[in-house]
């Protein structure tokens, strides 16, 4: 069963996960975030609905995109800012 990623930015995408606590999950996007596609991800959920096993991810025209401020970028290269 994919799952569509409702956020990217520009490191990471976002997905829900409705047996989680915390509800979602997070992975990288290889710096990719204006291209709509399938990836393959290994779960971190130990919970029932993911197991441990290997998923995917659907990225596409609903995923929001955001951009990150020059603030959250030095977080991630703190030395280009």
């Amino acid at each position: 069963m994919p799952f569509i990623a409702y956020e990217i930015d520009a490191y990471q995408f976002y997905y829900s996960c409705p047996d989680c606590k915390r509800g979602f999950h997070v992975h990288g996007n290889c710096k990719d975030w204006w291209t709509n596609r399938t990836e393959s991800r290994s779960s971190h959920c130990s919970k029932k609905l993911l197991g441990s096993g290997d998923i995917e991810v659907v990225i596409n025209d609903s995923t929001k995109r955001v951009r990150l401020t020059t603030q959250q970028l030095r977080k991630w290269k703190p030395d280009t800012f």
